[in-house]
């Protein structure tokens, strides 16, 4: 640990209710035996994403968002889940948004095609973090500035992969 990661949130994939269900469980159930760097929180990276840019996340499993599946994730978890990414052009995403932030969820937003309205608007219902800022989103074109503008243009988070 005196040099290298000290914690850690450890994250899903885009994938069925059912195995979204027991990956939540088994991180709420055995995270205070982890030795090492420390489990955190859970990061849902989905599924309540656009198929546009799935990059490696499974469309099969792509919906709408649904905040009874997020407080299920969340009891199940032991309260664990911490933040989820999700698109914010998704029908009802500005609603999950805010309910998810009441329960202590942070959310981000990620694996879009969303307009660069529709992404301040989910800045402004306090989704504040970019997921990999400029892969799997709408992209910066100087008539529609899309997610990489509203990153740019808000004072939201924005996560890089640097590589």
């Amino acid at each position: 640990l005196e040099c290298g990661v000290t914690s850690f949130l450890p994250t899903t994939l885009t994938d069925s209710k059912e195995r979204t269900d027991a990956a939540c469980k088994v991180v709420g159930e055995e995270y205070k035996d982890v030795e090492g760097a420390k489990v955190r929180g859970i990061f849902l990276e989905g599924p309540f994403f656009t198929e546009k840019y799935k990059g490696a996340q499974n469309p099969a499993y792509m919906s709408d968002p649904k905040i009874e599946y997020l407080k299920e994730w969340k009891d199940l978890s032991d309260g664990l889940v911490n933040k989820i990414a999700i698109a914010p052009e998704r029908e009802g995403a500005i609603d999950f948004i805010k309910e998810a932030n009441a329960m202590g969820v942070r959310v981000a937003l990620g694996h879009s095609d969303a307009s660069y309205d529709q992404a301040v608007e989910a800045v402004d219902a306090v989704a504040n973090i970019f997921v990999h800022t400029y892969n799997g989103m709408s992209g910066l074109h100087h008539r529609e500035p899309g997610m990489v503008g509203a990153a740019m243009n808000t004072d939201a988070i924005s996560e890089l992969i640097c590589d």
